[in-house]
């Protein structure tokens, strides 16, 4: 695994919003949090399954995430039960 960069800027949670964008047919996703504005997106190389792949790996993180924060926050039940591609529970 590749080593990450260092941060560039911070998004503070408790004001994010995100939202799906198209730009010339290429769909992104816009997060902000009022203050920083990022943009993911596919990339104009490699193949829509590369890119679905990143946000599976995107989405994995900040489900673990969302689970550790509900952890210090008190929750009994932090993590949501996982369904794979066909809907089928895990």
């Amino acid at each position: 695994m590749t080593a990450a960069p260092e941060p560039m800027t911070d998004l503070d949670l408790r004001g994010l919003r995100a939202s799906i964008e198209s730009e010339d047919g290429d769909l992104m996703v816009v997060v902000h949090d009022g203050e920083t504005c990022i943009r993911l997106e596919s990339g104009m190389g490699g193949t829509r399954e590369q890119a679905i792949l990143g946000a599976e790996r995107l989405i994995e993180v900040l489900d673990q995430y969302v689970g550790l924060l509900k952890v210090r926050a008190g929750s009994w039940t932090p993590f949501r039960v996982a369904a794979d591609r066909t809907g089928e529970l895990a």
